[in-house]
């Protein structure tokens, strides 16, 4: 029954977090000066993607 050995968990590829900000620019700005992998640039003038040491995906996000 089923498979036998060690199972991981499914690799998630969605943003785990979503981290608000009221300027969006001067946000990705600082996350680019401070050497912060960005994953994505900004999309639909709304948000974009970092990636956290641990490799997380956080998602910040225009309120």
């Amino acid at each position: 029954m089923g498979r036998q050995g060690t199972r991981r968990a499914p690799s998630i590829r969605t943003p785990a977090f979503m981290l608000l900000t009221s300027d969006l620019q001067a946000a990705y700005e600082l996350a680019e000066a401070n050497n912060v992998e960005l994953v994505t640039d900004i999309r639909h003038d709304h948000w974009f993607v970092i990636r956290d040491p641990d490799g997380n995906l956080l998602m910040v996000c225009r309120e």
